[in-house]
């Protein structure tokens, strides 16, 4: 369960905001995490930033979902950030994702291709070829089966 958010009284008290940024005096609250996000502590409560500017303007909580529209974890300017649901975040979760270069039924495993093919809910394995081009005809053949 999540921890509520401080009111805006007490985070207008202890911040202010520029540019997407909190501060504390002439320093910027927080630290950034590996995964791009930042964190602030408020009381001996770690905190998402994005989620304490969402507070900081509206004193409302966004709900368990805060987006960042330009998909930008660092940009918590005010205007990046909308409140969404789980399935609008998970559906764009997997629009981000990097359409593969490599033709159908096919995967890197290591230095090879797997080729692969779904027949209902299974995945059939047809091997590990040295090339794309040969993973993807074996592919091609079992779909001819």
């Amino acid at each position: 369960m999540r921890r509520p958010l401080p009111s805006q009284e007490r985070l207008k008290e202890l911040f202010s905001y520029h540019r997407g940024k909190l501060y504390r005096g002439e320093c910027e609250a927080g630290y950034e995490e590996a995964s791009g996000y930042r964190r602030v502590k408020v009381d001996g409560v770690l905190y998402f930033a994005h989620r304490l500017v969402w507070m900081w303007h509206h004193g409302s909580d966004p709900g368990p979902y805060l987006d960042h529209l330009n998909e930008d974890k660092s940009d918590n300017r005010i205007e990046n950030l909308s409140p969404t649901t789980n399935s609008q975040n998970c559906a764009k979760g997997r629009r981000k994702h990097k359409k593969s270069d490599l033709p159908a039924g096919v995967a890197r495993h290591r230095n090879k291709y797997k080729a692969q093919r779904r027949v209902g809910d299974k995945l059939v394995y047809l091997g590990l070829h040295s090339t794309p081009e040969q993973a993807h005809q074996a592919y091609l053949n079992y779909e001819q089966l």
